[in-house]
């Protein structure tokens, strides 16, 4: 990334392929937003190797949850505001 950038801030939300960590290095102002879906493979690697770690098996219902949250908003089940309300308090 070239000057254009030189007075950029905010969220970037990107998935996991590493040309965008130059970002994350730079100075710009810049918060780094992954992607669920690769993050949430991880923690199933992690659920391959040691199928009884709690923590791995707690992320990967906390985001299956919010995958719900998402399909019924795309289904036009959820206002916005029952969309906003329930990605916020994590249910």
């Amino acid at each position: 990334m070239g000057r254009s950038t030189d007075r950029v801030s905010g969220i970037i939300q990107t998935d996991g392929y590493e040309s965008y960590d130059s970002l994350l290095k730079s100075k710009l102002k810049i918060l780094h937003a992954g992607c669920w879906n690769h993050a949430r493979r991880k923690f199933f690697e992690i659920l391959k190797i040691d199928p009884n770690n709690a923590g791995a098996q707690w992320i990967v219902k906390e985001i299956g949850k919010l995958y719900a949250i998402e399909s019924k908003a795309k289904e036009g089940k959820l206002s916005s505001e029952e969309h906003l309300s329930l990605k916020t308090i994590g249910i």
